[in-house]
């Protein structure tokens, strides 16, 4: 049971991170506003986001020293100048936006915080460069690409008011710009900001990159278990979908890391993200899920992917308006298997199903901001919460039910073990060297000298009724009850229970045998003299014993064997008690099991000479001593 706890709570710790970091939002002033160029600060020490009407100049990199005097033409910013109308400009291109800032407290050190911008941008204050992101250009050929954000705070204070000049330019990106605002006010304001966002970033990062590993492991574990692995893939690619943007800390982490290899990477995990949906679902609904369309859907995120890997920026950036139509396609062909596989009672069905319509109204939601036809936020991380979130419970729940089954028939399974070995000694088991009497075969055998004694316990009364037997039946059990233990005490075993004694095998300790045989006897003298007060009819007793080497084995056939050991010395034992019954004798021993030097003395009793007697079955006569009490 504990492990099935620890597998349905490494997702949920992960799915509380999740909902901590998607649930804290930042302190950012809305207003006041850009208008036509200009903004009053109002003094305000807090931040707000630079949104609003600015300056703009298509295609110029205007003179960082401009002044306000000089702004002519004003375009809702930010945004992508494409979008601009009744003018449109292509999406790749450069350009130049400025807005001037009043109202600003001398004795307050004032900072911008500058989001990532495609694909190159300089930003001037007051007519001096204050940052750079990468390097603007007019051509293609002269751009070099950086995505980055980064708090930068005004080399002094005693300001009233500035002037922001932003010269940009994107030559590899289908769309220029991004609609996140720039941010201005206080540098402590803005640093406190700029940490709660990093923050946010690394919580869902980290519980994502927590629960891929999780479901990778699984994998290792349950290799039949092909869910448990595209979830992982699906896990990971997202937290290194949020290490690519928003605050691109894959360069944090890595300093050296390119910035076009991160903009690769970035477009790369939208491909992997469509194949490991695909391939999750096929895996989690196989019979409903065709698998032609799977492999299809696969196959063009593939072939998206190497596009991404190895042709120039432009070429793959071009493609992605018709990858994003075959995403939404693909996303519909899942629903259409979610609700199948609803209708078909499947397990988690329901539960996949609204949290991947969820998710599929964030992507859609998301591509039309990307693709500039809606303003708004993005929300894939909301997204990514709520689909990773179902799926994770739906793959840990079955694993949980199947852990819980497993659980639950090797607790039958020892049941039965323990059952099996009241009928097949456990020491018989260790004899053939086996630990578990599943390791039995037909035939296993093994050769060892081992003492043999057959006891009898008999009762002289009629067994014409069923009553007389049960009572016949439920005293011999009594009497099995006192002296078990007794033959474990001397590290005996009993082979078999007949119908007057049973048969009980010694390690090669005669010793041993003699002193069970001597012990059960006064259990059975006490018990009779109980029974004799009470008019109760007494058990005759008598044991015979014998050592030599015999053979443990089992006989039988595949389908049903038993254990048995085969040797003379078994029927010698066997004929000892009969010649013990026959002279009104308790105990009758061999000279091979008695006849050292010194033997009676060792095992505390008195031995009487029979000499020797021909027992039936045997061609030589064998020496045999009675055992008394001292």
């Amino acid at each position: 049971m504990q492990k099935g706890f620890l597998l349905r709570s490494v997702p949920v710790v992960a799915f509380l991170c999740l909902i901590s970091g998607f649930s804290s939002s930042g302190t950012v002033s809305a207003c006041p506003e850009v208008i036509a160029g200009a903004m009053n600060f109002a003094r305000d020490t807090g931040a707000v986001d630079l949104v609003g009407s600015w300056a703009f100049w298509p295609g110029k990199f205007i003179n960082p020293s401009i002044n306000k005097g000089a702004f002519v033409r004003f375009e809702q910013f930010p945004a992508s100048w494409s979008s601009y109308e009744p003018e449109r400009f292509p999406g790749r291109g450069y350009g130049s936006y400025a807005v001037q800032i009043t109202g600003l407290d001398p004795s307050v050190r004032y900072a911008f915080w500058f989001p990532g911008y495609s694909c190159a941008s300089r930003y001037f204050v007051n007519g001096k460069e204050l940052h750079s992101v990468g390097t603007p250009s007019e051509r293609r050929s002269g751009e070099i690409p950086r995505w980055d954000t980064e708090v930068v705070p005004f080399p002094s204070t005693g300001l009233t008011e500035v002037t922001l000049v932003l010269h940009i330019s994107n030559h590899n990106d289908i769309f220029p710009a991004c609609p996140t605002a720039i941010q201005f006010g206080s540098y402590d304001a803005l640093l406190e900001g700029h940490a709660h966002k990093r923050l946010l970033m690394i919580i869902p990062f980290a519980a994502i990159l927590a629960m891929g590993a999780y479901f990778i492991a699984l994998y290792v574990f349950q290799h039949e278990e092909n869910s448990c692995l595209w979830l992982g893939v699906l896990c990971i690619n997202f937290a290194l979908r949020i290490l690519s943007y928003d605050e691109f800390m894959l360069q944090d982490i890595f300093p050296f890391f390119p910035t076009a290899l991160m903009f690769r990477l970035g477009y790369l995990t939208f491909a992997i993200a469509l194949a490991g949906f695909a391939g999750f679902f096929r895996a989690q609904y196989p019979d409903q899920a065709n698998r032609k369309i799977i492999h299809a859907i696969i196959g063009v995120a593939l072939v998206y992917s190497l596009c991404d890997l190895f042709t120039p920026i432009d070429f793959f950036t071009s493609l992605l308006v018709p990858f994003q139509v075959f995403s939404l396609i693909s996303g519909l062909y899942v629903i259409s298997i979610l609700i199948r596989a609803v209708i078909h009672r499947e397990q988690g069905s329901f539960l996949l199903l609204a949290g991947f319509f969820v998710f599929f109204l964030i992507i859609v939601h998301d591509m039309m901001i990307a693709n500039r036809m809606i303003d708004g936020v993005f929300l894939s991380h909301y997204g990514i919460l709520c689909i990773i979130a179902a799926m994770a419970l739906i793959v840990v729940s079955r694993f949980t039910g199947a852990f819980n089954g497993v659980e639950a028939a090797t607790d039958e399974l020892a049941k039965i073990n323990a059952s099996l070995f009241r009928f097949v000694p456990n020491e018989f088991l260790n004899f053939l060297g086996k630990r578990s009497i599943t390791e039995v075969s037909l035939g296993d055998n093994v050769l060892k000298d081992m003492c043999v004694m057959f006891v009898h316990l008999g009762m002289d009364i009629e067994l014409m009724s069923a009553d007389s037997r049960r009572n016949m039946l439920e005293m011999f059990n009594d009497t099995l009850r006192a002296v078990n233990p007794v033959i474990q005490k001397h590290h005996g075993f009993v082979d078999k229970y007949l119908a007057e004694g049973l048969m009980v095998l010694f390690p090669d300790d005669p010793q041993s045998a003699v002193r069970c045989a001597v012990e059960i006897r006064g259990i059975m003298d006490a018990y009779n003299a109980e029974r004799k007060r009470r008019e109760l009819p007494c058990i005759s007793f008598a044991a015979g014993v014998h050592r030599g080497p015999l053979m443990l084995g089992t006989i039988g056939e595949s389908e049903r064997m038993d254990s048995t050991v085969i040797s003379d010395v078994v029927n010698t034992a066997s004929r000892l008690l009969r010649f013990a019954l026959s002279k009104g004798a308790t105990i009758i021993v061999s000279e091979m099991l008695a006849g050292s030097p010194g033997f009676a003395e060792r095992c505390g009793v008195f031995l009487l000479p029979h000499g020797e007697v021909m027992l039936k079955g045997r061609q030589q006569p064998i020496f045999v001593y009675e055992v008394g009490n001292p």
